[in-house]
């Protein structure tokens, strides 16, 4: 009788180990399976409109000739008309879509001045945020862009 007990007690002290260790496992299981989800990476969903190059490039604190154009690209394609923009201090320009069949409709833009900016100054370009597409997405922020002209003293 008393060999029985000591089995009795054995195999529940078995039992009672293999459910631990199994809890365990699942435990550490679980704990991997987390952190791999956690080391994945989040891809982000673009449905708003975005600035997604300029040139120059950087355009932020850049010196550019006078006369140089500035280009700037967007994610998705918007009517020239609603490329909403202003510059400090004001100067004359144009604004062309480039490589498009519609010079109306597109996500490149070409900034072209119609008279040469002045030696040595500073310029801002602000991009407004409600510059839409056509399906009304609109820029996260407003843009500013500082840049200069090339400085000359002459001969």
């Amino acid at each position: 009788m008393r060999n029985n007990k000591f089995r009795l007690i054995t195999f529940a002290c078995v039992i009672i180990l293999i459910g631990v260790g199994w809890t365990l496992f699942q435990n550490q299981v679980l704990f991997q399976n987390q952190n791999n989800l956690q080391k994945q990476p989040k891809t982000k969903v673009v449905d708003s409109l975005q600035i997604v190059s300029t040139n120059p490039n950087p355009l932020d604190e850049a010196t550019i000739l006078p006369t140089q154009a500035i280009e700037i690209t967007f994610n998705k394609p918007i009517f020239r008309s609603e490329f909403k923009h202003k510059f400090d201090p004001e100067v004359d320009h144009d604004v062309e879509v480039v490589n498009e069949e519609n010079q109306e409709y597109g996500k490149l833009f070409r900034i072209v001045f119609k008279k040469p900016l002045e030696f040595g100054s500073g310029y801002t370009l602000f991009i407004e945020q409600n510059t839409h597409s056509e399906d009304k997405q609109t820029l996260e922020k407003n843009y500013q862009y500082h840049f200069k002209t090339i400085k000359y003293s002459g001969i």
